[in-house]
């Protein structure tokens, strides 16, 4: 019995990091409830299904992508715009053998230099930017998502 509890709570914590891309949304949604039913019904609709489109509010850009991981300002001679990054941070193994070198010393007390080698896993962060949002007086003014977006 006890572990079937433990089991029972182990496999609900999982399984509530496990989200779909709807559940997700169906959760933000919920989040700014006043703001989406503000929207007339085929916006709505839209938002459910994940699309979002130049001209939307900073709201609609958060039901659909949820919070930036970054957030900038770009100015240029026109105007000055907010911008959402998301940003993946993938870690790459790197597996290599290092010499290690120690002394050995006989029962006579000579000492010998050796050398030996040993494994070492070292890993390189690679931050890449998936989808990039810019708004204008909080609207969408343009999207820019790389090819092989999650």
């Amino acid at each position: 019995m006890r572990y079937g509890i433990t089991g029972c709570v182990v496999m609900c914590a999982l399984l509530a990091g496990c989200l779909t891309l709807e559940e997700r949304i169906a959760k933000r949604i919920a989040a700014r409830a006043d703001y989406f039913g503000s929207l007339p019904a085929e916006g709505q609709e839209r938002l459910r299904k994940g699309q979002l489109q130049i001209g939307d509010a900073e709201e609609a850009a958060w039901i659909v992508f949820g919070p930036p991981t970054r957030k900038s300002t770009r100015t240029t001679a026109g105007s000055t715009n907010t911008v959402w990054s998301y940003v993946l941070t993938e870690a790459q193994p790197i597996d290599a053998l290092y010499p290690v070198t120690y002394p050995i010393t006989t029962r006579r007390g000579h000492v010998f230099w050796t050398t030996d080698y040993q494994y070492s896993r070292s890993y390189i962060y690679e931050r890449n930017e998936y989808l990039r949002i810019e708004f204008n007086n909080s609207k969408v003014s343009s999207i820019d998502k790389a090819e092989n977006a999650p």
